[in-house]
């Protein structure tokens, strides 16, 4: 088979377009991260549209004679990666075919041009966790802080032109030590903004350089002192800097000459919420609150400091780590000045797109909101991920919700709740194969992310395989012993035929009811893995009482399979304005 003469093309095909010469892959725009083998296999088979690629076609293109390698798994491997990212599957490919024993073949159109016709693409950047030069490391969230409100402002800049990575994904680079070589390869990046920070009274200093990925290159460095009060102005004009650098054209909005000054303690406020916050758990969450309630005590006008307390008071309830009750309306009451403040603010669209969702179940408002949070910043996972849920549970399109998923994915591919939503989307789409291996593969990367134990347990019953199910749900409620873990231990239990097993956890679970809250919803799953279909329906009406958004998801999600057939299941789903079941 000939070599590929393709130094100076450019190859389209679906919504791709493989730059051969440069050895990237883009999307719409967006630069997709893929190593170099993955590439090469992707550039013989689009040299052979239509044709058979051998695997030792493959072997010859991948590896030297005298390279002696694992073969079959290494090209296995690189196959898997490659349909990967072009969002592929084995069983139904749009791009690439199996050809059992034989080999492979590209099956999608292919069209070919000079890359110096290909019009200009979406850059992307990442925006590496700022050095902290005060010397004291109590003052390490003002330096984290000034790097994600950039990466922030960066996001919502020129979306359509320049892509940023998410701030969980670059926060992660901080423990590697990674050189930007290999940062550009993970991420496939163009360019690394680097900084430092330090703050001396009311006085500040910030230092950049913009560095080109492909050569490393120092394009561009400043230093900025200023006043505290006009922090959020700077912020603005740095990034307009750092986007004409890049070469980035901007649209002609002039937003850095008409943001208002901060109060500098509420700001600092500010910066110390941010940094609680992206713990994500209970007291991250509820410091976060107190710091960002703090910032608007301070500046009643800040509407970023309003919007970030509306998130926060949303997500705490979304997690359970907060009362629905009392969390999602005070999500609303903050967003809504936020708003009124400034109708631009993604978190603020977020945060109403949740409680509208959760709460008021108002679906109909809930994706007004999601969609308007990712038209304003389309750079951000958050919109990405509650809409992928949104579409997979309430309008069952889950070939939307895994599009959505995927460029969360994309845009923060380190950040482990991400992994863990995939593996949500996939267990609803009853793809439960890839599901448990999206949630071992989480677990790989993290093994304290509690949903992919869930998604594991939950895929696992679903595919007939209880007892394993109840080893990994034993695990998972020995680490978090949170109410969902542990209801799902017990319908596992009961799945599995261990009747004794799964009363035990039904008595444990009642002594948490007499003793606080454990959701009705929660012993209907139990009752439900042990047969008891009527006593498993008075509860879930029980939760429809109780406004228990979980019931949302009656319609759509497996776990309420053993329940689906019955009349009242049914009215329920009427009740909730959920299109009825086809039979």
């Amino acid at each position: 088979m000939r070599k590929a003469d393709s130094n100076q093309e450019v190859v389209h095909f679906g919504d791709f377009v493989a730059d051969i010469s440069a050895g990237q892959l883009h999307k719409q725009g967006r630069r997709i991260s893929l190593r170099e083998q993955p590439f090469e296999v992707l550039v013989l088979l689009l040299d052979h549209p239509g044709e058979i690629v051998t695997r030792e076609e493959l072997r010859r293109r991948l590896w030297p004679s005298d390279v002696f390698v694992d073969f079959d798994n290494n090209v296995n491997t690189a196959v898997g990666r490659l349909r990967a990212a072009l969002g592929d599957s084995a069983e139904h490919p749009q791009f690439i075919e199996t050809l059992p024993k034989r080999g492979y073949r590209f099956i999608a159109s292919v069209s070919r041009r000079l890359a110096e016709d290909m019009p200009a693409r979406r850059v992307k950047l990442a925006v590496l966790p700022f050095s902290n030069l005060s010397g004291d490391p109590t003052q390490e969230y003002f330096s984290d802080g000034i790097t994600e409100e950039l990466i922030s402002r960066l996001a919502i800049l020129a979306p359509e032109r320049l892509g940023v990575v998410a701030r969980t994904t670059s926060m992660h680079y901080r423990s590697l030590h990674k050189d930007i070589a290999g940062i550009g390869r993970d991420l496939g990046l163009d360019y690394v903004l680097e900084g430092s920070a330090r703050r001396e009274g009311g006085q500040a200093r910030i230092t950049v350089q913009l560095i080109q990925v492909s050569d490393q290159t120092h394009v561009w460095s400043k230093a900025y002192d200023f006043e505290l009060h006009h922090i959020l102005r700077l912020q603005s004009r740095l990034a307009d800097a750092v986007a004409e650098q890049m070469r980035v054209i901007l649209p002609q909005h002039g937003l850095s000459n008409r943001i208002r000054p901060v109060n500098p303690e509420a700001h600092d406020a500010y910066l110390k919420g941010l940094y609680h916050f992206s713990r994500y758990n209970p007291v991250g969450f509820e410091r976060a609150t107190e710091r960002f309630q703090l910032a608007v005590r301070k500046d009643a006008c800040y509407a970023a400091a309003h919007a970030k307390l509306a998130l926060c008071r949303a997500f705490a309830a979304y997690f359970g780590y907060a009362a629905p009750s009392e969390a999602y309306p005070q999500a609303e009451a903050a967003a809504i000045k936020a708003l009124a403040l400034d109708g631009n603010l993604p978190d603020a669209h977020l945060a109403l797109g949740l409680v509208r969702f959760l709460h008021d179940w108002d679906l109909l408002a809930c994706e007004c909101e999601f969609q308007r949070a990712i038209e304003i910043s389309p750079n951000d996972p958050l919109g990405h991920w509650f809409y992928s849920m949104f579409v997979a549970t309430i309008k069952e399109d889950h070939s939307a919700a895994a599009k959505e998923m995927a460029l969360a994915q994309e845009l923060d591919p380190l950040s482990m709740s991400v992994q863990a939503n995939k593996g949500w989307i996939l267990y609803w789409a009853r793809r439960f194969d890839e599901a448990i291996v999206q949630a071992r593969e989480t677990i790989g990367l993290d093994e304290n992310c509690v949903q992919a134990y869930n998604v594991l347990g939950l895929s696992l019953i679903a595919t007939g395989a209880p007892d394993e199910a109840v080893v990994i749900l034993k695990e998972c409620v020995r680490r978090f012993g949170d109410a969902l873990s542990l209801a799902w231990l017990g319908m596992a239990y009961g799945a599995a035929g261990c009747e004794e097993e799964a009363r035990a956890v039904l008595r444990l679970m009642e002594e948490r009811t007499t003793a606080g809250r454990m959701p009705s919803v929660c012993l209907a799953w139990v009752h439900g893995g042990l047969g008891a279909k009527a006593r498993a329906l008075d509860l879930i009406e029980q939760a429809y009482a109780e406004h228990d958004a979980v019931i949302l998801w009656l319609r759509v999600s497996p776990m309420f399979d053993m329940l689906r057939d019955e009349p009242r299941c049914q009215q329920l789903i009427a009740r909730l304005g959920l299109p009825p079941i086809e039979t």
